[in-house]
């Protein structure tokens, strides 16, 4: 069975600066992804964080550094983490310390 896979959608008209991630990486609710800025009508923003909303692991990463995206536009695919992508090397207090998967079921 193949790992569902949940891409990761630009929230706003913007131009990546940086990836803090790469592909395979294994990320953790919360973790930043990358660095941007939102571009409005007017002007530039400051630079800001995109953060993940769920742990898993990176598939993909179509936006390259330096490019712009528009709201809605995949940024980066996730797939989820399971026991056919990690083999969970580091376990503390039930969880996996690479996935951050639950293992207690």
């Amino acid at each position: 069975m193949a790992a569902a896979s949940n891409n990761v959608l630009a929230p706003c008209k913007l131009k990546v600066l940086k990836w803090k991630v790469r592909k395979e990486s294994h990320v953790f609710k919360g973790t930043v992804l990358a660095t941007y800025r939102e571009f409005d009508e007017e002007n530039v923003s400051s630079t800001k964080k995109l953060k993940s909303s769920r742990a898993g692991v990176v598939a993909d990463i179509p936006v390259d550094e330096g490019n712009s995206a528009n709201q809605g536009d995949v940024l980066l695919i996730m797939c989820s983490s399971d026991d056919k992508t990690c083999s969970h090397p580091t376990i503390m207090k039930d969880m996996c310390a690479e996935c951050g998967m639950d293992l207690r079921e």
